[in-house]
């Protein structure tokens, strides 16, 4: 999942096999005849923001091409747009500002890949991607089925690890009297960095990251966490 210009992890996407033959997204659009174009519309649109205001989604055909997508993953593709390698897609007035990132684009790709040659097979991908001013997005894709419209489709789900972290790392400072600096190690923990690279990042020891920890857990601890 590399390009020129986003930074991101050197690994390959996470494949991730599910034995259960529904899902969560699959839950979010009911397989009935209910299903039409300016329903997907109004559901991408409207609710998918208000229901998960961290989240933004995607849909895409089987060729990986965009179908919709909410308010939230237009926004996080446009920061998107300052960093990475894009595909500006076409697809009217609510799109024409829309760009698929090169690394939605091959993780799509490698999901139809998957999907051909492990066709019994029902999995996920998942990949995080580390953008500039130190954003970091968790990207999953899956296939989901509309009846309706008697066709697959990739489910794309974008979360700003970094804005939840921050959110998160706030309510529990308030919550447990954390120091400014143990907000600071505790916001890159949430957002699943290793002490080694929260010692980098800001600039302190791992023996300082640790002794932060210890810390923050012993409060957490101390109130009945």
């Amino acid at each position: 999942m590399l390009n020129t210009t986003a930074q991101t992890n050197n690994q390959p996407p996470t494949l991730v096999a599910l034995p259960s033959p529904v899902t969560t997204s699959e839950s979010l659009f009911s397989t009935t005849d209910a299903i039409t174009v300016d329903y997907l519309a109004i559901v991408f649109e409207t609710f998918l923001d208000r229901i998960f205001a961290s989240q933004g989604f995607m849909l895409l055909d089987q060729t990986g091409s965009l179908v919709q997508s909410s308010p939230t993953a237009r926004s996080l593709c446009r920061a998107w747009q300052k960093v990475a390698e894009i595909q500006v897609c076409q697809l009217g007035s609510r799109h024409q500002d829309m760009a698929l990132p090169a690394d939605i684009q091959k993780l799509a790709l490698s999901l139809i890949e998957g999907r051909q040659l492990f066709p019994e097979l029902k999995f996920q991908l998942q990949d995080t991607v580390l953008l500039q001013e130190n954003t970091r997005i968790n990207i999953q894709a899956e296939w989901i089925i509309l009846e309706s419209q008697r066709s697959s489709y990739i489910l794309v789900t974008l979360e700003n690890l970094t804005e939840v972290a921050h959110q998160r790392a706030l309510f529990d400072a308030y919550q447990y009297h954390f120091t400014q600096r143990e907000i600071e190690v505790w916001e890159l923990h949430l957002q699943g960095l290793s002490y080694r690279q929260i010692a980098q990042a800001l600039f302190i020891s791992v023996n300082t990251v640790k002794r932060h920890m210890k810390s923050i857990h012993s409060k957490r601890k101390d109130d009945g966490i």
